[in-house]
């Protein structure tokens, strides 16, 4: 690797180490951003860039999860599989993608995903928002299983963000109990035997296959039966 190429990595490691500077996921996640593990995520998508492929969101976004949704006030984690692989040429980001998983904060305009996702929660057309901050902000960490995805090709970064989802899975289960991790699709479900202690595990299709199902998404009633557990539990329940 050149020595610009290192320059380069070494300063979007430091910027993404910033990003998160001001939150209480700081301290957890640090020790990996900062170590050379994490350089190599960076150089595998820089590689890629080399070879003139795209990818997206932009990496300055890659840990809005972390930044909207406290660790202290966790609650709920939902992985999903990728960012949205589409470009947004009327976004300053360019992206559809805004770092946390179906959300749609740059384009607000509801992807067909996080429409499957509504119709599941019942919500209301005019409360229907895209920004999922919303939902960041009342403890649900909203994660893809990749962090980054090549244009208008889903799967392509699995490999290459697994060492780091490990890590969050690992660090979220050692640090807290009473959790409810929400797993949708095949891909997200191969991180359920990461998720060990007192917490709760469940499973439904990814919204996406809907489109193969005649429009319908069997979510396995999974917002009902978060509120119930933790309700159960005496904690705040999510305002889906």
């Amino acid at each position: 690797m050149s020595n610009v190429q290192q320059i380069n990595i070494q300063e979007i490691q430091k910027k993404l180490v910033d990003s998160i500077n001001h939150t209480d996921w700081y301290g957890l996640l640090n020790h990996f951003i900062t170590k050379s593990e994490f350089q190599e995520i960076l150089e595998e998508l820089l590689f890629q860039v080399e070879e003139g492929k795209r990818f997206v969101p932009k990496i300055k976004n890659t840990l809005n999860a972390f930044k909207e949704c406290s660790f202290k006030e966790l609650k709920v984690v939902v992985i999903g599989q990728d960012p949205y692989p589409w470009l947004y040429k009327n976004h300053p980001d360019g992206t559809v993608a805004d770092g946390l998983a179906f959300s749609c904060g740059n384009s607000m305009k509801i992807q067909p995903s996080l429409q499957y996702i509504f119709d599941a929660m019942g919500k209301a057309e005019e409360d229907r928002n895209p920004d999922l901050k919303y939902l960041a902000n009342q403890g649900v960490l909203l994660l893809n299983s990749a962090f980054t995805v090549e244009v208008n090709k889903p799967g392509t970064h699995y490999h290459i963000w697994k060492p780091f989802m490990n890590i969050i899975l690992d660090t979220i289960c050692h640090n807290k109990s009473d959790i409810v991790f929400i797993l949708l699709g095949k891909v997200a479900q191969q991180f359920e035997d990461m998720i060990t202690g007192d917490n709760l595990i469940l499973k439904a299709s990814h919204p996406a296959t809907a489109g193969y199902n005649k429009g319908v998404w069997d979510c396995s009633d999974v917002f009902n039966k978060t509120n119930e557990y933790l309700l159960d539990r005496d904690k705040t329940i999510i305002q889906w």
